[in-house]
This record gives structure tokens, C-alpha cells and sequence, in this order.
């Protein structure tokens, strides 16, 4: 009966750690959901554009003909042929349309957990890309916006590991370096001394 006891004790204390082993799995996953995506309007315009028509044209045609003078056959005219040639006659207005975007509302979020972090780096004039492990954003008031970070242009860099490190940096100078929690989701900030962008973490 006691052995019974153990055992049934034995399995429940496995249950629980295996139970705590899998939260605890779950609570240290990290993913990453990233959407480019703006809001949209159709502006029209008017383009002038050419018009092109056929014109038709003659041109001689040449073969044997018979020279009565030299009584032999020579080369000569002996026609007269049409083609055509597609050339400009004039313009035209034409009406377009297009669509531009007038709010970039791209976002990503992470997801630790739990625990979700939305980043709203589009309406802060960001684009970011990421990998599984790594999202990096560009600036497009001094950078190109292509996602990918290069000297002198303001990025946001993060890595993702047990404790998320988020760089902002444009160059190679000195990072101070902090702790901070986010909606529960700890992060290590780190920020070059020059660098002049808008916090990314600050989310409602």
C-alpha cells in the first residue's frame, strides 16, 4: 500500500514538473509578427501622352528591264511600291489614377509568452525586418528605409534572446546601456551618444 502511495506521489510530482517545465518553455518563447502595411488613397491625374498613326508612303521597285537603246536587259526601275511608317501625329490627354499611401501604419509585435508588445514603427517613419532571433529598423528621415542598418543612418536594432536588447545607434560610438520592463517583457536598451530617433518602446 505504501509502495502504491509512493508511486502515485512520485507520478504527481513528475506531472507537476513537467507542467512547470512546459510553462516555463512557453513563457521564454519569443516570436515576432511583422506587418507592412499602410492606408491608402486614389489620387487622379491627367498624363499627355503621344499618338502614334500609320502614314503611308511610295518607294520605286527595281528589276530587269529591257534598255532598247543597248538591246540588252539592265537593271532599272520598273515600279512603284507602297509602305507604311508609324510615326507620331500628335498628343493626347490621357486620365490615370494611382494609389499612394498616405499613413504608414506598419507594425510588429513580440510576443514573449503570455505577453504581447505591439511596435507601431510605421507612424514613427521606420521600416523594419526581421529574422527569427533579430529585428532591425532603419530611419527614413536620415536613412533609406530599406531595413537593412548602415552607418549613419538612425537604427533600432533588436536581438532577441532570455532578455530582448534593443540598440539604437547611427555609427560606432558608445552605447549606455539600461534595464527596462515593458509591459512585463524585460529589455536591455542600449544608445549611442548621437543618436536623435523617437522611442520605439513607448507603446500605450
Amino acid at each position: 500500500m505504501k509502495i502504491k502511495k509512493l508511486i502515485l506521489i512520485f507520478a504527481l510530482v513528475l506531472t507537476l514538473a513537467v507542467s512547470v517545465m512546459t510553462l516555463r518553455a512557453q513563457l521564454s518563447t519569443v516570436s515576432i509578427n511583422n506587418m507592412h502595411q499602410c492606408k491608402e488613397e486614389t489620387v487622379y491625374y491627367t498624363e499627355t501622352e503621344p499618338v502614334y498613326d500609320y502614314v503611308t508612303y511610295e518607294r520605286p521597285t527595281y528589276g530587269l528591264i529591257w534598255v532598247e537603246k543597248n538591246q540588252t536587259n539592265e537593271i532599272g526601275v520598273n515600279g512603284k511600291e507602297e509602305y507604311k511608317v508609324l510615326i507620331k501625329t500628335g498628343t493626347k490627354e490621357v486620365q490615370k489614377s494611382r494609389k499612394i499611401c498616405i499613413e504608414d501604419t506598419s507594425q510588429l509585435t513580440i510576443n514573449s509568452g503570455f505577453k504581447t508588445l505591439p511596435i507601431d514603427y510605421g507612424n514613427q517613419n521606420f521600416y523594419c525586418s526581421n529574422t527569427e532571433s533579430q529585428i532591425i529598423c532603419d530611419s527614413k528621415d536620415d536613412g533609406n528605409g530599406d531595413g537593412i542598418c548602415q552607418s549613419g543612418e538612425s537604427c533600432a536594432v533588436f536581438e532577441i534572446g532570455e532578455m530582448i536588447k534593443l540598440t539604437y545607434t547611427n555609427g560606432n560610438n558608445q552605447l549606455i546601456c539600461f534595464k527596462r520592463e515593458i509591459k512585463g517583457i524585460p529589455f536591455e536598451v542600449c544608445t549611442d551618444t548621437t543618436v536623435n530617433i523617437r522611442d520605439l518602446l513607448e507603446v500605450d
